[in-house]
Formats: C-alpha cells, sequence, structure tokens
C-alpha cells in the first residue's frame, strides 16, 4: 500500500465530520469544526491527511507546535480501518517522512485506549509508566539521529 500525505483542506472536513458518528473516536477527539479548521492554518499548527493509492483517506493527523523542533501529535484512522494494521502504516510513514521534520513528538493518550498504546509503542515511542495530571499517559518520539531535517 503506497501512502501519500497533502495538508488538509477545506474539502476534507465533510469526510473527516462524518468519521465522528463512531462514537469511540467521538469520546477520544475534538470534533473539526470551523475554530478547530481556522487553528490549523496558524504558524502553531499543522494537520495532514493520508491517502492511499486510489486518493481515499485513511488517517488525519495533527501537530501543535511547542517551539521550533517539538510538538503535539494527534492522529486519527478512519473507523472501519481500525484493526487493521492502518494505524501502525500511516504512524510509520509520517514519522519516516513528515515527522523527521520534528526532533521530538508527544502524543497523549488515555490509559484505556489500548490500541493506540500499542500503535505508538510499535512506532518507536516510549511510553510514560504513570498517566499525567490530566489523566493521560505521555508518548515521546525522538527523530533517530541518522534522520536530520530538511
Amino acid at each position: 500500500m503506497t501512502i501519500t500525505f497533502r495538508r488538509i483542506a477545506q474539502k476534507d472536513l465533510a469526510t473527516l465530520r462524518s468519521w465522528f458518528a463512531d462514537t469511540d473516536l467521538a469520546e477520544r477527539l475534538s470534533y473539526p469544526d470551523d475554530t478547530w479548521f481556522a487553528h490549523l492554518r496558524s504558524d502553531d499548527a499543522a494537520c495532514w491527511v493520508a491517502s492511499d493509492e486510489t486518493g481515499s483517506i485513511l488517517a488525519q493527523l495533527q501537530v501543535d507546535r511547542t517551539d521550533a523542533s517539538t510538538g503535539d501529535l494527534a492522529f486519527a484512522i478512519r473507523p472501519d480501518l481500525r484493526g487493521k494494521g492502518y494505524g501502525k502504516a500511516v504512524l510509520r510513514a509520517f514519522l519516516a517522512r513528515v515527522g523527521r521534520n520534528y526532533v521530538r513528538l508527544a502524543a497523549f493518550i488515555e490509559p484505556d485506549n489500548i490500541a493506540s498504546l500499542a500503535c505508538v509503542r510499535s512506532c518507536g515511542f516510549e511510553v510514560a509508566l504513570s498517566p499525567d495530571e490530566d489523566g493521560m499517559l505521555k508518548a515521546t518520539w525522538n527523530r533517530p539521529e541518522n534522520h536530520p531535517s530538511g
């Protein structure tokens, strides 16, 4: 499977919003409203959609910058693709391409989100042993030394 990434566009919102009929996704991420989309146009955030060779959107990935080289990552896999290896494939491809422009990425995951925790671990993230003050487990990825930004 070939995975491509492009910046999110207004035309993608209807597709992403349709994913929120899935109650698990709706409980874990914020609905992609117009305020969220406006935030993505700031210098503090960036968002991509991952697509397969047919152009079908597989996932959405967002990084909110904490400084010039680090950021907080949030991502969602299309609900009907969960449990089929797409999360790992998309995240690995993202880290090898777009993610290499960051020195460090952090994801904050609820302790009961076993699938997401397994996904980030399999992609090289280190997961904290105990939740933070918000009840989330911090998962941290550091760019490998042999992948300079650029």
